[in-house]
């Protein structure tokens, strides 16, 4: 109780506005989403459904403090060199959907950049980011780490490949597993959750799901506010 909100397992996205992507011609007429070269930059609440792939891109979040944004998955490859594939700067929660039967793939290349978010994965959050949905999702990091959230960081629902070369699904205030099938591999932690402030926080909920992780360091690592002991090698290393 108190883990996940009925909207957090919900699959649904009525009333859901469409942005085509492909290279140097992306298409919407969504208000509130503004693009620029390959870059979609959302910017108030809503629900956005994206169709297509980009070669090298990104989808930014830069919505209110107080705004819920929902990005619907739709058979939808996305790489970006040297940055996020997804990144949040400013929300209150983003919920990333696969719709039901697609396959879909957000990937990072190369080195990331010195930026003033310290963005180090292929999906990037400042904010609350949830994974939920009916198809799946493959994320994969060259360099630094798959799927990374400053806040909670839950998955739903769905099917899920994770990929980094260093951790695999890391949350700085929790990681939170409702169901679901997902394989990480990481050259770091496969799950990592720290915080240094807050003992309350910097940890690790599974409540089923089919789990594979396969790690060069700890299967799971939790460590709430001071404690660095927290839960770390529970599962063994691979």
């Amino acid at each position: 109780e108190g883990m996940f909100t009925d909207r957090d397992m919900r699959t649904t996205y009525e009333g859901a506005l469409t942005v085509e992507l492909a290279d140097n011609n992306i298409k919407t007429t969504a208000n509130g989403v503004a693009v620029n070269g390959n870059t979609v930059t959302i910017a108030r609440e809503g629900v956005y459904l994206f169709k297509g792939s980009l070669s090298d891109g990104q989808i930014i979040v830069a919505a209110g403090n107080k705004d819920k944004v929902q990005i619907v998955l739709d058979n939808v490859s996305i790489t970006k060199n040297g940055g996020a594939a997804i990144q949040v700067k400013t929300a209150d929660k983003v919920f990333i959907t696969t719709k039901e039967g697609t396959q879909n793939s957000l990937s990072s290349k190369g080195d990331f950049g010195v930026t003033e978010d310290n963005v180090d994965g292929t999906i990037f959050s400042k904010s609350d980011v949830v994974l939920n949905g009916a198809g799946s999702l493959k994320v994969d990091c060259e360099t630094a780490h798959a799927v990374i959230s400053k806040d909670n960081l839950k998955i739903a629902n769905g099917s899920y490949e994770i990929s980094g070369a260093k951790r695999g699904l890391s949350g700085n205030d929790s990681i939170r597993i409702a169901g679901g099938n997902i394989t990480v591999n990481s050259g770091k932690d496969a799950l990592h959750s720290e915080n240094t402030e807050d003992s309350a926080k910097g940890y690790i909920y599974i409540a089923g799901g089919n789990i594979k992780l396969k790690a060069s360091d700890d299967g799971l690592n939790a460590a709430g506010g001071n404690d660095q002991s927290g839960f770390g090698g529970m599962m063994g290393r691979d």
